[in-house]
């Protein structure tokens, strides 16, 4: 008889040991993580991704963090200078974020009326103004912390319209070179 790897532990087995069962016990198990579409998709560009990933596991560097490592002499936004920088904050309660996320709202509702709920490319599109938006935000947080000057959220908001046009331009292309879809994409670069 042969030794083989069964549900969770090795034992005498007809079958033997397989690759896959080598494979899985070296894997172990894993939780499944429920904004993996958030963060990773073909629409993105490699580096947003990792900066979305660093934001839902909240690993970024923020002055919270160094604050408490004794790195940072202060612990409030670069930014707005009200609050402690943290995650939460720099991406979901500052002043300037909010403004930039309703900014991008009011953009997409009105570049996106009239298609369908539905639709994947709605979903893609949502998804990657979200994204660039995370991006853009660290980016413009770091520039700021270094500049120490703060640009105008409608600068900041007219940086990640570019980029979602041209990126949406590139994906219907390459995805859907003779279709209907192609349109909303003409709606998106209208409303810039």
């Amino acid at each position: 008889m042969a030794m083989g790897y069964v549900g969770d532990q090795w034992t005498l087995d007809v079958k033997g040991y397989t690759v896959k069962t080598g494979y899985q016990l070296l894997q172990g198990q894993h939780p499944h993580v429920q904004w993996y579409k958030e963060v990773w998709d073909s629409w993105f560009l490699p580096k947003h991704p990792i900066i979305g990933w660093m934001i839902k596991q909240e690993a970024l560097n923020l002055r919270d963090k160094l604050h408490r490592l004794n790195i940072c002499g202060s612990n409030m936004c670069v930014i707005c200078e009200k609050e402690p920088e943290t995650h939460q904050h720099l991406f979901t309660q500052c002043e300037y974020s909010r403004t930039v996320v309703l900014l991008l709202d009011d953009w997409l509702s009105s570049a996106l009326n009239g298609t369908v709920q539905g639709l994947p490319t709605r979903k893609n599109i949502c998804r990657l103004v979200q994204i660039t938006t995370w991006y853009t935000l660290w980016k413009e947080r770091n520039s700021c912390r270094l500049d120490l000057v703060v640009r105008r959220p409608e600068s900041l908001v007219k940086d990640i319209q570019r980029f979602v046009c041209m990126r949406v331009k590139m994906m219907l292309q390459e995805q859907w070179p003779a279709s209907n879809e192609y349109s909303i994409w003409l709606r998106l670069r209208d409303t810039i």
